[in-house]
């Protein structure tokens, strides 16, 4: 019977592994996103939203996503979302001067002259996430969040 246990544990553990197409896929996509955000911060803009500096990198391409080529779902192609505009928007400025939501979308806007909606992500499941939320007091507390990501409609 233990024998059995530990045969069952390591077929269990390698079939777990990163190795299907689904993965495989997936790992491409965040691979070609992360080089498109990075070309789009190569020509990110400055802007002054009342006393803070923000830095606006926009895509307006898209980014990648592992589709299934049909109903099977073990071979998948990488397809790009072209009708997902998107801006981020970093705080350059000194820290400690609040900013909200609204300042966020208004730097992706006076750039993009699109409407930005801000997507909280994470922080609209904690709750008390709203347009007025201080986001300094939030980078204060979890600096490696990364830049605040916009959807844009234009």
């Amino acid at each position: 019977m233990r024998l059995f246990s530990i045969f069952a544990i390591a077929i269990l553990v390698s079939s777990c592994g990163p190795s299907s197409e689904l993965d495989r896929a997936r790992s491409q996509a965040r691979s070609l996103n992360a080089q498109i955000k990075a070309d789009a911060g190569k020509i990110a803009q400055d802007v002054q939203i009342g006393a803070q500096t923000f830095r606006v990198s926009v895509v307006k391409d898209g980014f990648y996503r592992a589709v299934a080529k049909d109903d099977t779902g073990t071979e998948f192609d990488l397809k790009r979302r072209t009708d997902q505009h998107v801006a981020f928007v970093d705080r350059v400025g000194p820290s400690g001067i609040s900013y909200r939501a609204a300042d966020v979308e208004a730097a992706a806007r006076k750039v993009t002259g699109c409407k930005a909606i801000l997507e909280p992500g994470i922080l609209a499941a904690i709750g008390g996430f709203n347009a007025n939320t201080d986001l300094s007091y939030i980078e204060e507390k979890a600096p490696k969040l990364g830049a605040w990501t916009t959807s844009l409609k234009c």
